[in-house]
């Protein structure tokens, strides 16, 4: 159980902002979450995403009475997004994942350089993606490279090494080799990340990567110059100022990449997502056969709001994501809890049918009733744990041993 989804660490975020609010449904579901049983997957995820339901609902509540909740409002808004996104973390590593004990805990340093840089030259050879965790302090960055999905419960380590003390911002990423560079995918970044990515995988490895990030405004292009170990021979090939040169070679490279980002994404499903991507797709024919003589400020703004477009629908997507995952869930677990009722309502009839056969064996004369009685006890030997007979063959045994009875 990560100490950020505690009841403890709710109390103690209310009390530093000073706000009161009406939260028993998400203390509720803290303590919930708490008690439950992690090796019961179901009922494990059925309990985070009732808190991570509450989390939404209770942000929603907070952004409606900032003016009343006056000034904790802002820091409570931000406890319950980081709480949210700690809570999103679990539901994508699992119970098994969230409860483990860091298996690695040992080479833990080493996860950041020694352990890091064969994935990074395993990155730069393509066809592989990967798993990403950015955490920046201040003007510090460290980031942690890894196979599998990167759970919360390394957070605390990657903050913990970075440079400086202070909040950590936490950027999950997913990471692969586009061209020459290997290009970080995010959802949420700023001006230079890449630069700063890049001097962070130099420092813990001692070794220059080349950088991209992609994020919700498109590529950063703020990022370190050359190539690093293992880049494509291709690359060294094109000339270094061509794009810079040639507008209608910066034209393509911006047609292929919004053509990549597009084909990246899932059936549109939601209306507004079509209309976008109806947008885009004008944009697009543009681009493909633009003026001979194009205005290159123009045709960057259009580049610009596509690629805001694209970003838009991702986020509709993850967001319809989340609502179908969380359904599923939901659904899941009311499943499961039908199942246990059914269950109990049969071993409480099956019991109900055992105890009245063991009263009519006692009905019996063991002398003159033997037969009768090793026949009930038969019976009653197969209704015994671990058999889980249904109650209509309950039933029968027990008009059976009645009519032998009588």
């Amino acid at each position: 159980m990560p100490e950020a989804l505690t009841e403890k660490n709710w109390n103690a975020i209310k009390k530093a902002a000073g706000v009161e609010l009406d939260d028993d449904a998400l203390v509720k579901a803290l303590k919930r979450f708490d008690k439950v049983d992690a090796a019961k997957p179901v009922a494990w995820k059925s309990a985070l995403a009732d808190v991570t339901g509450q989390l939404e609902a209770l942000e929603v509540v907070v952004t409606r009475q900032r003016r009343t909740l006056g000034k904790g409002a802002t820091e409570i808004q931000a406890k319950l997004a980081a709480m949210g996104a700690t809570a999103a973390d679990l539901l994508k590593t699992g119970p098994v994942a969230a409860g483990a004990a860091e298996e690695d805990d040992a080479d833990a340093p080493a996860l950041l350089s020694s352990k890091m840089k064969p994935l990074l030259k395993e990155l730069m050879q393509g066809g592989v993606t990967m798993h990403a965790l950015i955490c920046t302090v201040g003007k510090s960055t460290v980031a942690l490279v890894m196979r599998k999905e990167i759970g919360p419960q390394r957070r605390a380590f990657v903050a913990g090494c970075a440079a400086e003390k202070g909040t950590p911002k936490f950027i999950p990423a997913t990471c692969s080799l586009e061209g020459p560079a290997i290009t970080f995918v995010v959802q949420e970044g700023g001006k230079g990340l890449a630069r700063r990515v890049s001097q962070a995988l130099k420092d813990q490895t001692d070794t220059k990567w080349k950088v991209r990030v992609r994020g919700p405004d498109g590529d950063d292009d703020d990022e370190e110059d050359g190539a690093g170990p293992g880049a494509p021979e291709a690359a060294a090939a094109t000339p270094p100022q061509a794009a810079a040169d040639d507008p209608l070679a910066r034209i393509r490279a911006w047609h292929g990449e919004l053509q990549r980002s597009v084909g990246a994404l899932a059936e549109p499903g939601d209306p507004a997502n079509a209309a976008d991507l109806a947008m885009i797709a004008r944009g697009l024919a543009y681009l493909d056969k633009p003026p001979a003589t194009p205005e290159m400020a123009k045709i960057e703004r259009l580049v610009d709001n596509m690629r805001d477009l694209v970003a838009k629908i991702r986020a509709r997507m993850d967001e319809a994501a989340r609502v179908a995952e969380a359904a599923r869930l939901a659904e899941e677990a009311r499943l499961a809890e039908e199942a246990a009722r059914v269950e109990e309502a049969r071993r409480a009839r099956v019991e109900a049918i055992v105890a009245q056969m063991q009263e009519l064996a006692g009905q019996l004369d063991p002398a003159a009733d033997a037969v009768a009685a090793g026949k009930i006890q038969e019976v009653l030997r197969r209704l015994a744990p671990p058999a889980q007979p249904p109650i209509a063959t309950a039933e029968q045994f027990l008009s059976a041993v009645q009519r032998t009875v009588q």
